[in-house]
């Protein structure tokens, strides 16, 4: 399944994203254009990726609580956050915010992605903000550039707060199961763009497994289903963003706990 999705996006996606370029290139498009046919080609490969997850793998999607199309008509964009596992939180986050008619999104990522062959490329011209998380002058201007373009295009952002895919071994604070959410980033977000919303979103993996090959480096999913459950948050307004993202994240870690947390259900 895996393969097979690398072999057509290698073949195909290099392809079309490719052509989406020079085609902004000899049409004088706007930076705006070029960010925004990226973000259709994410949506397209996404929906690829999912289908041959589900028909050839045999990976579910499941939402509990409302279907992503119920989601408030104009309460967006949105400040997004959600629990992480590797490349394929991108996907499904992808997968939901298409499903709701908001598909656009820039994400705050590790500089290691901006590396990789197509997706680095994609993220490029799709004007992600690419950090290393050391709290370098660097990062906060990446991470100001991306927040103004996307607000500038009305797209969402998207940060995961445990700046790095999950592993058990990791956990603490109390924490069962997410890692403890990172500040900084969230911080800088709410700080240019204190109005608005946040969309939490939570992901259980069925039969989970860290410990499978590669899971831990976040490149195959860790289990064969996935329960997805979404939530609009107030803006923090006056609350400290670091206490406000400490108080979602216990409730995020709280409801996983209630569901039976991740593993073969």
């Amino acid at each position: 399944m895996l393969l097979l999705f690398l072999f057509l996006l290698v073949i195909w996606g290099w392809t079309h994203l490719a052509s989406l370029s020079l085609y902004a290139r000899l049409r004088c498009k706007p930076r705006s254009w070029q960010r925004k046919a990226a973000a259709r080609w994410q949506v397209f490969w996404a929906r690829l990726g999912h289908f041959l997850c589900r028909t050839v793998g045999g990976m579910r999607i499941v939402y509990d609580g409302p279907h992503p199309s119920e989601l408030p008509k104009g309460s967006g964009p949105y400040i997004v956050i959600g629990n992480h596992f590797g490349v394929f939180e991108g996907i499904l986050i992808t997968l939901l915010l298409a499903e709701a008619g908001t598909g656009d999104f820039r994400p705050v990522s590790k500089m290691s992605v901006s590396k990789m062959p197509i997706l680095g490329r994609a993220w490029k011209m799709l004007g992600a903000a690419f950090v290393v998380r050391d709290h370098r002058p660097e990062d906060i201007q990446a991470v100001a550039t991306m927040a103004q373009q996307a607000e500038e295009d009305g797209a969402n952002v998207l940060i995961f707060p445990e700046g790095t895919v999950y592993h058990r071994d990791k956990l603490g604070d109390g924490y069962r199961h997410v890692l403890p959410p990172r500040h900084g980033g969230f911080r800088r977000m709410v700080g240019l763009l204190p109005e608005r919303s946040v969309l939490c979103v939570t992901m259980r993996w069925h039969d989970f497994d860290p410990y499978w090959l590669l899971a831990g480096e976040g490149v195959v999913p860790p289990g064969s289903g996935v329960s997805m459950s979404w939530r609009v948050l107030p803006p923090p307004g006056r609350e400290d963003p670091g206490a406000y993202l400490d108080r979602v994240w216990r409730q995020v870690d709280d409801a996983l706990d209630a569901a039976g947390g991740h593993g073969r259900s």
